[in-house]
């Protein structure tokens, strides 16, 4: 048989983790305690917990909850947050699945709306901006100089040092939203 994808059920060893097939389940949020059970049965090797922020200044996501790293990097959600992550991580990891987690900085979309701004929104991102959310909400975007970008790559590693700690497997830096 011809398979576009020869490779795609062989082993392949990645520094110290040896990976039965090259299969991973991409990132999908971090509130899904129950599939991850499921997910752990199917056979691939990797799966991504996604939308993990790396602070609660800049980096919220809006809507979500609190971040793994506070500013001092000391909780993970608070204690029921660090159960459902542990759960989750313990799930993959019992079927012989990897568990990797995604570090997030929102950049432009991590929207801080202070009790009295009304529709005023603030986030921390690559440019100075203002844009219209699509729930007609203003978002006054500051652009980061370099101390503010130096302060977001040490949360970043103080989140990946966290999360090894905690237990996971590989650590995904997403870097998209400026």
């Amino acid at each position: 048989m011809n398979l576009k994808y020869p490779h795609l059920f062989e082993p392949i060893q990645i520094n110290s983790l040896r990976f039965p097939n090259r299969i991973e389940i991409a990132p999908m949020g971090n509130g899904v305690p129950e599939i991850c059970e499921e997910f752990g049965q199917s056979g691939a090797s990797l799966m991504t917990l996604g939308s993990w922020q790396i602070d609660d200044e800049w980096s919220q996501l809006m809507g979500y909850p609190d971040p793994f790293v506070k500013p001092k990097g000391q909780q993970v959600h608070g204690l029921e947050g660090a159960k459902m992550l542990r759960q989750q991580m313990l799930a993959l990891q019992r079927y012989g699945m990897y568990a990797s987690v995604e570090l997030i900085h929102a950049g432009r979309y991590a929207h801080n709306f202070p009790k009295d701004s009304g529709k005023e929104g603030h986030a921390i991102g690559a440019i100075t901006e203002t844009y219209l959310h699509k729930k007609g909400l203003t978002i006054h975007v500051q652009g980061m100089d370099e101390d503010m970008i130096q302060h977001v790559a040490d949360n970043y590693a103080k989140a990946a040092v966290n999360f090894k700690n905690f237990g996971f497997d590989m650590i995904m830096l997403h870097f998209a939203h400026g």
